[in-house]
């Protein structure tokens, strides 16, 4: 991660996100790119914006660009600085410490629930560890990104809870933001999916303590990762 604001004319977005669906209003459709780059690090923390780039990218107005960047700020993706300046958001360490707080009591409580006859969830556990082994081989930090989830999400489902699943909802973005950052880092990227494996072996045995146990190692030690990498990012240039 970088220490410092990035420059508007050092960012370019991906082809990908610049083809507009036209059955949705320019507004969402412009929200929704840019979101999608802004969570899987395309656009990194404190990455400088502007609206002339943005229109000139998507061959379209200030208007709409101005109305997704609105939505972003809401959103919490985007700040508003002096002088009309404006950044991806930069994650805080109340930011950081709140959401891996509120991740260690949901998933904490879940996986003491999960016991060792309980094959189809267990199956579905191993299937991320081994998909998550295959793709740190390939380097795929996008898939990796999206399997990790998976394998926590799995792990909160034993609860069959609405409201927390509600409350998880809610928090998706920043969480998958997080994630997203934390495993751009190798080696946390490495530790991680062995942790994810010792998670499940000790379900496998019957061991929902040292499960348990393991997960809030993980969980601290991402977000220990995540505290480490912006530690230096600052907002002046």
């Amino acid at each position: 991660m970088t220490n410092r604001i990035q420059e508007a004319e050092n960012f370019n977005l991906p082809q990908r996100v610049l083809e507009l669906p036209n059955y949705v209003p320019l507004r969402q459709a412009i929200y929704e790119a840019l979101k999608s780059v802004i969570l899987d690090g395309t656009l990194p923390p404190g990455q400088m914006l502007s609206e002339n780039r943005l229109a000139e990218s998507f061959s379209v107005s200030r208007t709409p660009i101005r109305e997704a960047i609105r939505m972003l700020e809401n959103d919490g993706l985007v700040t508003m600085l002096p002088g009309r300046k404006m950044i991806v958001s930069i994650p805080t360490t109340e930011d950081i410490r709140e959401i891996h707080e509120i991740r260690s009591i949901i998933e904490s409580s879940a996986v003491l629930k999960i016991k060792a006859d309980n094959h189809e969830l267990l199956e579905k556990l191993d299937h991320y560890v081994t998909n998550g082994k295959k793709l740190l081989t390939e380097n795929n930090k996008a898939e990796l990104t999206r399997n990790n989830t998976a394998f926590h999400m799995g792990i909160i489902s034993v609860l069959r809870n609405r409201r927390v699943e509600q409350i998880m909802d809610s928090l998706h973005d920043a969480i998958a933001r997080l994630r997203t950052y934390g495993l751009m880092e190798q080696e946390w990227a490495t530790t991680s999916e062995e942790e994810h494996a010792l998670i499940v072996e000790s379900l496998k045995k019957g061991d929902q303590k040292q499960a348990a146990y393991i997960l809030q190692l993980h969980i601290d030690k991402g977000r220990d990762v995540l505290l480490k990498m912006f530690s230096n990012i600052h907002l002046s240039k």
